[in-house]
């Protein structure tokens, strides 16, 4: 299970975004909580958390200082920020450490499992490379060739793991099913739909993308990209038209 630390100033926010995520559900373990940016860069030198999910604004040490500090330290964390209407200026300050999942406050349930899920996708395509502080994943071919195929066929409308398994690996579609979710800590629609999202957001900074329905297309919503715009403003709390705004 991958690790996860949750740092607010908050010690009410805190408690409920540990309590009321399935957590499990989605591969992860919250490992800590911490009220402020010094004890999170305390906290997470010791746990090296895999996923740090932090507010911006706190007492002692900002969440994007914090960011700063961990990256420096070498620390292979991925980042989700919260971030409240106004403070977009900060959070683009995290962009130069490759931090790209915001979370606009209020959020709700569903947007903090589908940024975490978008992480968790991440993870499994780019597992931890040191031996000493945690072994990468090791996946059987069949896994592998389904997130192979998922990299090429991603602007597939019909993409699905019954697509996969008819079209591609002629296996069925339950054996692969359960070696994916076994394998990886997530279910195949989970790990596709995150990968969509995360791809789109690429995309949409891309000077090769000037329209949506560009982007929406090579993400595989090409036959509906209104239903593009809709999940991905649910997922990230803004329109594409409205995030591309929001870059520098």
């Amino acid at each position: 299970m991958y690790k996860l630390m949750i740092v607010d100033d908050e010690k009410a926010m805190c408690e409920i975004l540990a309590e009321i995520i399935a957590w499990k559900e989605l591969g992860v373990e919250v490992v800590g909580t911490c009220k402020n940016g010094l004890e999170a860069f305390e906290k997470a030198l010791e746990l090296r958390p895999d996923i740090l999910l932090t507010d911006i604004r706190m007492p002692g040490m900002s969440g994007i200082e914090l960011i700063q500090k961990l990256t420096e330290e070498g620390l292979p964390t991925k980042f989700i920020l919260l971030s409240a209407y106004g403070e977009f200026e900060y959070a683009r300050q995290a962009m130069k450490y490759n931090v790209r999942h915001y979370l606009l406050k209020p959020c709700n349930e569903e947007q903090i499992q589908q940024a975490v899920s978008e992480v968790c996708s991440e993870l499994v395509r780019l597992p931890m490379q040191n031996p000493k502080e945690k072994p990468e994943k090791i996946y059987s071919d069949i896994t592998k060739k389904v997130l192979q195929i998922v990299e090429e066929e991603l602007a597939n409308t019909e993409l699905s793991l019954k697509w996969i398994a008819e079209n591609r690996l002629f296996l069925n579609v339950d054996y692969i099913s359960k070696k994916f979710s076994t394998e990886t800590g997530q279910k195949f629609s989970t790990y596709l739909n995150a990968f969509r999202m995360d791809r789109a957001r690429e995309l949409l900074i891309s000077p090769e993308f000037t329209n949506i329905y560009e982007v929406a297309d090579a993400v595989g919503y090409g036959n509906n990209p209104q239903y593009f715009s809709q999940i991905f403003k649910k997922v990230t709390g803004l329109s594409p038209t409205e995030y591309r705004k929001k870059l520098p």
